[in-house]
């Protein structure tokens, strides 16, 4: 059974994928933001990082080169959006006899 072939898509994985992420951390962007520019999921982007040393290295160098920046002041601090919970409004039913 060792001789087996692994089944599965092919990744999406390339190595293009280093430098890019090194720079767009760099510049700011997160892990989500990454995955859907790689129309990939942040899950996954977690197992790549796993996988490939190289792509976790670039992504901790770009967010160092970020962090960088933004305590020399040449780069705001990206503030959290809270999700806000959905606002409920009353219905009233008005009947009206014709």
């Amino acid at each position: 059974m060792s001789d087996r072939k692994k089944g599965g898509r092919q990744s999406k994985y390339r190595p293009e994928h280093v430098e890019e992420a090194r720079r767009r951390c760099a510049s700011g962007a997160i892990m989500r933001e990454l995955a859907e520019s790689w129309e990939i999921t942040p899950r996954l982007l977690n197992r790549w990082r796993e996988d490939h040393p190289e792509l976790d290295r670039a992504i901790a160098d770009g967010r160092a080169e970020c962090r960088k920046r933004r305590e020399a002041g040449g780069l705001e601090a990206r503030r959290r959006e809270k999700a806000q919970p959905p606002r409920y409004t009353k219905m009233v039913i008005v009947y009206v006899h014709p």
